[in-house]
């Protein structure tokens, strides 16, 4: 099993001097399965990284594939699977995937990780809120701030990075963005739990018809 992969960028965040978050995706391919892709979508914190905003986008790339690496690792059966289903679609062929739990929980996490639009509702407008594992680290963080506020019944405003880009939100706000998630997220896991209790599992599992 082989895949190819093309690597963009779509946007980037810079701060300080350096770039802060990339958006993009990878575009995997394979020789097996000519006329078809798929892709994989990121939005990663790079500040560690400490690139220059100056920085042209092939050096940025190479931080951010190995940030990805594990990821697309970890997601590879799911994407040639894909491939392979998109594959007989289109060509009208008889085709035998053999699927199993690790291929569904790498499709759940694939998008579950391609957050979710929540509309403030007033001049901030609707945000694309990011729901990687960087995404998810740094939200926790808002999350600890805004409870610990709540509890001494305090609202203070939160500065927060979106994929639409910087907001403010209040303590409150953000555990309304959390229910938001909620919302989006859990009806993602009843499809995966689902699939991964079928028998046997559906060889398009990969397919939207499957997901909410």
């Amino acid at each position: 099993m082989t895949l190819s992969k093309a690597w963009q960028i779509d946007r980037k965040w810079k701060a300080g001097g350096y770039v802060s978050l990339v958006q993009g995706k990878c575009v995997l391919t394979s020789e097996a399965f000519p006329g078809v892709e798929t892709e994989h979508g990121f939005q990663i914190d790079i500040s560690n990284s400490e690139i220059s905003d100056e920085t042209d986008d092939e050096a940025i790339l190479s931080a951010v594939q190995a940030f990805m690496a594990p990821h697309l690792e970890g997601a590879e059966g799911s994407h040639y699977a894909e491939l392979q289903f998109r594959h007989s679609v289109e060509n009208g062929t008889e085709v035998d995937i053999q699927v199993t739990e690790q291929m569904v929980i790498q499709e759940r996490q694939r998008r579950l990780a391609l957050g979710f639009d929540y509309d403030f509702g007033d001049a901030r407008g609707v945000h694309h809120i990011g729901t990687t594992p960087a995404d998810l680290a740094g939200w926790d963080e808002v999350t600890k701030f805004s409870q610990a506020a709540l509890a001494i019944s305090q609202d203070p405003d939160i500065s927060i990075v979106t994929d639409t880009g910087p907001a403010i939100v209040t303590a409150t706000e953000w555990q309304s963005i959390l229910l938001a998630a909620a919302a989006h997220r859990q009806p993602i896991f009843a499809a995966s739990f689902a699939l991964q209790a079928s028998d046997p599992i559906p060889a398009n599992f990969a397919d939207d018809t499957h997901w909410p």
